[in-house]
């Protein structure tokens, strides 16, 4: 609520935002995956996986697992998923994944649990 007004979120598609949340195998698979393929982009909060058209299946569980019905970009030789979610984006920094990770990135704290689920992700 901003001044008395109630901010409402006009998504088109629809998002589960507490895909990050909490720890479960599935979680900690697509961190993995998400910190080697993915990037955040700081300008709209936004999760963005760019894979080669021959990864697109795999693409494709991820765009399951978080937003399901939100469209994969063709482009060229490539395969997009743009995930715009403020929960998301701030999960994803808690955890570890943070924007322009390229040299910032370090091993997150991860239960021991979920240790394997990542490091297969990755």
């Amino acid at each position: 609520m901003r001044r008395g007004l109630k901010i409402q979120d006009f998504r088109f598609y629809r998002v589960r935002d507490d895909a990050f949340s909490n720890w479960t195998e599935e979680s900690a698979y697509w961190l993995g995956f998400i910190s080697a393929d993915g990037y955040l982009y700081e300008k709209d909060r936004t999760l963005v996986v760019t894979l080669s058209k021959k990864d697109k299946e795999h693409l494709m569980k991820l765009k399951d697992f978080i937003a399901p019905n939100n469209p994969i970009y063709i482009r060229h030789k490539c395969v997009t998923l743009r995930v715009r979610s403020d929960k998301i984006y701030h999960d994803l920094i808690r955890l570890g994944v943070v924007p322009r990770k390229s040299f910032r990135l370090k091993f997150p704290n991860i239960p021991k649990d979920f240790l394997r689920p990542y490091i297969f992700g990755v």
